[in-house]
């Protein structure tokens, strides 16, 4: 369960690479409360890794990125902190359940994209505990979700104890 763990981890590190398939994986093998731990200390592991790498050495090369995704030059220091600023904007005065709630409503979004969520909430002012808690209790719908969809395609696959075939059809 480890390597499954370390896996989910190290593909949730890269991203737009859909980690999903190795959820289902994870229910498939494990079942599905077994399977959505396994896929959350994948998850928040990855998660953790990705924002420390942004507030620490990656955080200079990704707000030049961020910005010239904006449709900044990325050369220009005062560009580049206001729109820091931007994502950033009230978060810092938030207090620690503010910024949980904040980071589980973005974890229950469909539309976010998770790794790079995980990088660009690093560079703005929420802090490491309440990012960590947020993701831990936001993602753990989703990771359920997929490894009870993994134990289920398991039963429909292994029914009486035979495994699925297409002449069983």
């Amino acid at each position: 369960w480890l390597v499954l763990a370390t896996v989910i981890a190290s593909t949730e590190l890269v991203p737009l690479i859909p980690t999903q398939p190795l959820s289902l994986v994870s229910g498939l093998l494990f079942g599905a409360s077994k399977g959505a731990t396994i896929t959350l200390l994948g998850t928040v592991t990855a998660a953790t890794v990705a924002f420390s790498l942004a507030r620490g050495p990656a955080g200079k090369t990704l707000s030049s990125v961020a910005l010239r995704l904006e449709g900044g030059e990325g050369d220009d220091e005062g560009s580049s902190n206001a729109v820091l600023r931007k994502m950033g904007e009230g978060v810092e005065d938030m207090g620690f359940v503010q910024q949980t709630i904040s980071i589980v409503l973005l974890r229950m979004s469909p539309v976010v994209p998770f790794s790079i969520s995980n990088y660009m909430v690093g560079l703005t002012p929420v802090k490491p505990l309440p990012f960590v808690c947020g993701t831990l209790i936001g993602m753990s719908p989703w990771c359920l979700l997929y490894a009870t969809l993994g134990k289920a395609a398991g039963s429909i696959l292994f029914q009486d104890g035979q495994a699925f075939t297409i002449e069983r059809l």
